[in-house]
């Protein structure tokens, strides 16, 4: 089992399925982060301020050229940064009538790999057995959402030709 794929899958499903029934959850940020913008992006924010809401992201106006996120998806595990809020934001601005459903899941897939164990961590065996649990219990466990396995089954006989036991 590839550790990173499995959680990848496991986070991309979890992150998806709360985003489909607008159920994601925000979490506070002790130090609100302020993003300069221009008009544009202000009035592009404001157009699509509900679809921001509903990945997760609780943001304001804060003046004509500021906005302020208090809030990041609660799903991100990792050290809290406005980054994906603004790629979503330059994306819109590069060509409004490109973004699409499209986008939006390739903005879950990326928070999925970023909340993700990375392949080299260390997991215990019970961390292990859970992560294959949760796993088995996806829609599709076999490949994560870039399309690398998750699981690849081996052989004892294949096993034992790569210790030359067998021919």
């Amino acid at each position: 089992m590839d550790q990173h794929a499995a959680h990848e899958r496991i986070n991309f499903e979890k992150f998806l399925n709360l985003y489909e029934k607008k159920e994601v959850a925000s979490q506070q940020l002790i130090s609100p982060i302020l993003i300069t913008v221009t008009s544009e992006e202000i009035d592009l924010y404001k157009k699509f301020s509900n679809m921001f809401y509903d990945l997760g992201f609780e943001v304001d106006a804060f003046s004509n050229d500021t906005l302020i996120i208090r809030g990041l998806p609660e799903i991100l595990e990792i050290p809290k940064t406005g980054d994906l809020f603004t790629n979503i934001l330059d994306r819109l601005n590069d060509d409004i009538n490109s973004f699409d459903d499209s986008e939006i899941i390739n903005k879950i897939i990326s928070m999925s790999c970023k909340a993700s164990v990375k392949s080299g961590d260390f997991m215990s065996n019970l961390e292990l057995e859970g992560l294959l649990q949760q796993l088995l219990q996806c829609e599709n466990p076999l490949t994560c959402p870039h399309g690398r396995p998750t699981i690849i089954e081996v052989s004892k006989n294949e096993l034992e030709k790569l210790f030359l036991r067998v021919k």
